[in-house]
């Protein structure tokens, strides 16, 4: 079971990043590199969840105590971008592989845009994806999205896209530490959540 991790004060910062299995394969006698696309392909997150509250700073110390075991997942941030009304996206037919994923259920011309980020859920686990070129769903709903990772697992057929709001999940590898002062505030130390690949 996910943890969905509690609302994090305004003042939170996050900082996304892709952790790359692929490479670059570099011949030892001289010649043209070549890249090597690998499934290993992932997203993280650090996370500075700030001063809070100590209600709110035990609720999320709570959870996070759990997620050396357990996932957590938290919103994946797109501040400042508006992700419109997309219907109820998913993933269209079962088996897909490489780095394009077909999806079904968009509301009819919804635009997805390039770099919009995306979470598929298959199996009770989220899978995090950005969308590598602009396209515009067609009259029957349906969409070819170019992404980026290439496709880790495969989906079912009719898995859930979380479109307008993505989410990240993963586990927290190291143990979070807290600080509270006089003032009673807590601070969270720094964590990250990192994708299981």
């Amino acid at each position: 079971m996910t943890i969905i991790l509690p609302a994090l004060p305004r003042k939170a910062e996050f900082s996304p990043r892709p952790v790359r299995g692929s490479s670059i394969l570099r011949p030892a006698f001289g010649g043209p590199r070549q890249p090597v696309a690998r499934m290993g392909d992932h997203w993280a997150i650090d996370v500075d969840a700030g001063v809070m509250p100590p209600e709110w700073g035990f609720e999320l110390l709570a959870d996070l105590m759990q997620s050396g075991v357990t996932r957590v997942a938290i919103p994946f941030p797109e501040a400042g971008i508006d992700s419109g009304t997309p219907g109820a996206p998913v993933v269209d037919g079962a088996g897909q592989s490489g780095m394009t994923l077909l999806m079904r259920g968009f509301r009819p011309g919804y635009a997805v845009r390039k770099g919009k980020f995306f979470s598929a859920i298959t199996n009770g686990q989220r899978f995090l994806s950005m969308a590598r070129t602009a396209v515009i769903a067609g009259g029957d709903g349906r969409a070819a999205v170019p992404i980026w990772p290439m496709l880790r697992r495969p989906h079912a057929d009719g898995d859930v896209i979380e479109m307008a709001q993505p989410m990240i999940e993963g586990f927290v590898d190291e143990p979070v530490g807290w600080s509270q002062g006089l003032h009673k505030a807590l601070t969270i130390g720094r964590f990250v959540i990192e994708e299981v690949e």
